[in-house]
């Protein structure tokens, strides 16, 4: 599958998490992001026997590129669908300038 379709695939999710879930707090649009996962556990339903990530930490600093890179499969997509909110972790949490995904407003998050 090429990395164009991978792309046009998570356009075309639909999310777990409900657009209304949290009217949460907006990050400010003029500074750099800082991404962080500290101790991030998730697997998908479908199977529950098999986990995508058991306790994953990284910092991404603000200002810095940041590549993820690795074979088919390992993980790359379900990372950026993680960031984007279209699932929760089932442990552990994700950050964005020290402040918890789940507390961010989704629609202002995913603009």
């Amino acid at each position: 599958m090429s990395a164009a379709q991978r792309v046009f695939e998570i356009i075309d999710l639909e999310p777990d998490i409900c657009k209304d879930a949290h009217v949460g707090a907006r990050l400010p649009e003029d500074v750099g992001l800082q991404v962080r996962f500290e101790d991030v556990v998730f697997g998908y339903q479908s199977r529950p026997d098999d986990l995508a990530f058991d306790g994953v930490n990284f910092t991404a600093e603000a200002g810095e590129t940041t590549a993820v890179v690795g074979k088919s499969g390992c993980g790359k997509s379900t990372l950026t669908r993680l960031l984007l909110r279209f699932y929760d972790p089932h442990e552990g949490r994700i950050l964005i300038n020290n402040q918890p995904l789940t507390n961010l407003s989704l629609p202002a998050h995913r603009q």
